[in-house]
């Protein structure tokens, strides 16, 4: 059996994000409906995926991500993975999976989704934006194909999206860009 270190070498963060544009080419302008009895979220009504909920993010009262547990989510299910990170989040003093009210900046629910996907080998997680946040679901349903068989073809997507995050979140954060240890 995989451990959860084994499973980051398998789903690297250049797999992981493939999987995300691969996604977001699949189903990011299709309307999305939750199912919370069948556990599942669909896609303009016609394809549904297995899913687990990861947690929510309420802009209306500015807060930050949390896991929204309710009772019925609980009785069918569909908080293990976020349980599983919360466990592993006490075992290692990992705050950001035992806190279930995180203030704003500490850690956003791509980067959450992103590290679930990870942690318990999904296909990908989606954001379900709604009036009041986003409610943040990793996909396990294994009939979700995102492979990518040219390498090269998964670069040319990769790589650019990754650096323009990476420029965003310098700007964000104000920090001066440096080559050769001099400021550009």
């Amino acid at each position: 059996m995989p451990t959860h270190s084994t499973r980051f070498t398998t789903n690297s963060p250049s797999a992981l994000l493939t999987k995300q544009l691969r996604l977001a080419d699949a189903h990011g302008e299709d309307a999305w409906g939750f199912n919370m009895t069948k556990g599942e979220i669909t896609f303009n009504e016609s394809v549904a995926y297995k899913v687990q909920i990861l947690g929510t993010r309420i802009t209306s009262i500015n807060r930050g991500c949390g896991v929204g547990a309710t009772r019925r989510a609980t009785s069918r299910g569909l908080l293990s993975v976020a349980n599983d990170l919360r466990a592993y989040g006490d075992k290692h003093t990992i705050t950001q999976f035992t806190t279930a009210k995180l203030p704003l900046g500490t850690l956003d629910g791509h980067t959450a989704g992103l590290i679930a996907c990870g942690f318990a080998q999904g296909k990908a997680y989606y954001r379900c934006r709604m009036r009041i946040g986003a409610l943040f679901v990793l996909i396990t349903d294994p009939k979700l194909n995102l492979s990518v068989d040219d390498p090269i073809i998964r670069a040319t997507r990769v790589i650019p999206n990754v650096s323009q995050r990476w420029k965003s979140q310098i700007i964000a954060r104000q920090l001066p860009l440096t080559f050769g240890g001099k400021v550009l």
